[in-house]
């Protein structure tokens, strides 16, 4: 345990009662100290529960509360926080802090930020544990912009009227400050701002401590097409974190169109973390964009059910046409229409749900409605490739070849980073159909 929390909890005990018990009250801090520095925080709790009623002192309500927050008892720590908030005469800021942890600890970020403004309103020297505690709440709540406001004018200050009080502990809090700042830019899509800021963390970063500095930097740089740049900074992060690193390489190699080693990844993820629905979204694209459908079907409804699990009602939609699409290529029509509802009632916005719809439909000759459907996905998003391709296949089956091919130059270039079972389909469809128009 760092020693600075301790020291925070080294206070100068003042009783409600008269100076002989408050005496007696300080004669007993070195003993709860103790059993603190030494993580022996049941024998810590017994200590203060047994002075609080024996002293009638309250203010060993601190290392309780404390003791309470280190064994994740934050019910606890709540209480005795409360109670010392109620009944002390002093001013209550390590209170609000304290409450503020261990509602932290129970994920009431909002209720933490409200604790950690009131003990900034009676302490108003800076506190570096507050501050970042702070910004990892406005972080979780996706506050983005409050976080940058707040970790900018920080900086600018430097830290100043900090506890900081050395070289060393002012680059940690900075190293710390830029890492939270771009996970801010990165929810706010600016990906740039995330690069500088992640950049500068790295640059402080001797040790690599966090790790996840370089997942953020490698995304960046695959937004940005910097795929060799990427796979560099995700195997770092793989020799940091292990195999959870190993689904984004699982990613990014399908991305470069090695699927065999894409999926030899996502198989390590997944036997370490079976619960990670996307590792199943990846893997079924995998085995899709090699022609293997029965394994991809098969991971797309494992996909499925865990979103179903997990209430995760953005990639249940993605599930539900991730399976359509991989039914549909394999040639299971009348199945891939059966997701079409489920997926339409979650977003009826999303241009690939018509188009798979409309794929399946052109391909049991119910023309007439997969036109419909196809010129609804375009209508939604004119740069979706593989409603050019399905709007093709229609125009094929009416005998319309030049339509047709002229759809297929739109989607191939569209569909050309995809290096896939699908955009191979595409470029074979485009050579049949120079040959019969």
């Amino acid at each position: 345990m760092k020693l600075h929390l301790l020291i925070l909890i080294i206070i100068m005990l003042t009783c409600k009662n008269n100076s002989i018990i408050a005496q007696r009250c300080d004669s007993y801090v070195p003993s709860i100290n103790k059993a603190i520095e030494n993580e022996q925080f049941e024998v810590a709790i017994k200590l203060c529960k047994n002075y609080i009623d024996s002293l009638n002192c309250i203010d060993y309500n601190y290392p309780l509360a404390f003791a309470y927050i280190q064994l994740k008892e934050y019910d606890k720590a709540i209480k005795a926080c409360n109670e010392y908030i109620a009944l002390t005469q002093n001013i209550p800021d390590d209170a609000y802090k304290y409450r503020g942890i261990a509602y932290f600890g129970q994920e009431k970020y909002n209720e933490a930020l409200a604790d950690f403004r009131k003990s900034e309103n009676f302490d108003k020297e800076f506190d570096a544990e507050i501050f970042f505690y702070k910004l990892k709440c406005y972080l979780y709540t996706t506050k983005f912009n409050e976080l940058i406001e707040l970790s900018t004018s920080v900086l600018k200050s430097n830290f100043q009227n900090s506890l900081l009080n050395n070289n060393s502990q002012l680059e940690e809090a900075k190293m710390l400050l830029f890492y939270y700042r771009g996970q801010a830019y990165f929810g706010l899509e600016n990906y740039q701002m995330t690069l500088e800021d992640i950049n500068k963390s790295i640059s402080i970063d001797k040790k690599k401590v966090i790790a996840d500095n370089y997942r953020l930097r490698a995304y960046c740089k695959e937004v940005f097409e910097d795929l060799k740049g990427a796979l560099a900074d995700y195997k770092i992060f793989k020799e940091l974190s292990g195999p959870r690193a190993d689904c984004y390489l699982g990613q990014l190699y399908q991305e470069m169109g090695d699927h065999i080693v894409a999926i030899e990844h996502l198989n390590s993820c997944l036997t370490e973390y079976p619960d990670y629905l996307y590792g199943f979204q990846s893997r079924a694209e995998a085995f899709n964009d090699m022609g293997d459908f029965v394994s991809a079907e098969n991971d797309a409804s494992n996909f499925i059910n865990l979103c179903l699990k997990q209430s995760d009602i953005s990639g249940l939609e993605n599930g539900y046409n991730l399976r359509c699409f991989i039914r549909g290529l394999a040639g299971n029509y009348k199945k891939a229409l059966e997701d079409y509802p489920a997926a339409l009632k979650i977003d009826s916005t999303n241009s690939a749900t018509y188009n798979f719809y409309a794929f399946a439909l052109a391909n049991l000759d119910s023309l007439e409605k997969a036109s419909y459907y196809v010129q609804k996905s375009i209508a939604l998003d004119s740069t979706y490739g593989k409603a050019y391709f399905t709007r093709s296949l229609i125009f094929v089956k009416q005998n319309k070849y030049e339509k047709a091919l002229k759809d297929i130059d739109k989607a191939i270039p569209l569909l050309k980073k995809e290096q896939s079972y699908y955009y191979n389909m595409v470029l074979e469809e485009r050579k049949r159909l120079k040959k019969i128009r």
